[in-house]
Order: C-alpha cells, then structure tokens, then sequence
C-alpha cells in the first residue's frame, strides 16, 4: 500500500526510532498491513476531526518522545 511504501521509508532511517500512526477506531485495514507490526510504529487512535487526531499523535508522542526530540 502506499502507507506501507511511505512508513518503509521513514522506518529505514537510523535517526526515526518511532512512528505514531493515527488511525480511525473502526480502520480494519491498518492491522493487516505489514506496518502495523514493526517495532518503531506505535498507533493512535484519531478523532472526529483532524484537529483531534493531530491532538491524538502529539500525544502519543509526548509519552514515547524526549524534551530534547523536538
């Protein structure tokens, strides 16, 4: 899929050691793909609007993230 093919390329990157995934509660997709299932990737669960999923990733981030990651 074109998520895998974009995720390979961040996950191949030395200096990316997560990813946050930000997926819909009801996506049946994102489990099945090869992705899903890497060490780096960590899913989130969007909102009902962008604002909220965006929201939803930061999060997530803050709890794998370090201060001086950003």
């Amino acid at each position: 899929t074109i998520l895998d093919y974009a995720l390979r390329i961040f996950l191949s990157h030395v200096a990316i050691k997560k990813v946050v995934v930000v997926v819909s509660k009801n996506d049946q997709v994102w489990p099945t793909l090869d992705s899903f299932h890497h060490e780096k990737v960590f899913t989130a669960i969007g909102g009902s609007s962008r604002m909220e999923s965006v929201l939803a990733g930061l999060l997530a981030l803050k709890s794998l993230a370090n201060s001086e990651d950003w």
